[in-house]
């Protein structure tokens, strides 16, 4: 058995840093704004049912402060508190 120990057969692929670009959401999902310094992740319940939505940045913190006050308001007026 023969080891060729040649470098020139390897070939190195240089890997990019930093975490892998998303693609861009067209638009966004409440006000359908095409551009937007920061894609958010938005849920949007609908029939029972919740979505992953994309949304701007000014509508994901909007969506992230009403379902975190509806929690809250869950948890308040849950029957097991109330008893």
């Amino acid at each position: 058995m023969h080891n060729n120990n040649n470098s020139s057969d390897i070939t190195t692929v240089k890997r990019k840093r930093g975490r892998p670009r998303k693609e861009k959401p067209e638009a966004c999902f409440r006000c359908r704004c095409r551009t937007t310094p920061e894609w958010r992740k938005g849920w949007v319940d609908r029939e029972g049912v919740s979505l992953h939505v994309p949304l701007c940045n000014a509508c994901g913190l909007h969506n992230a402060k009403q379902r975190k006050s509806y929690q809250l308001s869950k948890e308040l007026n849950s029957i097991y508190r109330l008893l």
